[in-house]
């Protein structure tokens, strides 16, 4: 699971660099996990991580609780 917690902090990483927006999404559509249910429970612990809000946010709605 130390592979997955690498692959979310690099693809931060990029989204960071690179300038990814920060205007509020609105979500239309069922609350899912985007990036699979038992990937997001391995992450879970970090929904409240400043690094990790956004893309969880995005990817891990169900599991975090932002839906």
């Amino acid at each position: 699971m130390q592979f997955l917690r690498v692959v979310f902090v690099a693809l931060a990483f990029v989204l960071a660099v690179f300038g990814a927006t920060t205007t509020p999404t609105v979500q239309i559509g069922p609350c899912i996990d985007a990036a699979g249910t038992a990937i997001c429970r391995n992450v879970a612990k970090d929904c409240d991580s400043i690094r990790f809000r956004k893309l969880l946010r995005e990817q891990c709605q169900a599991t975090c609780g932002y839906c």
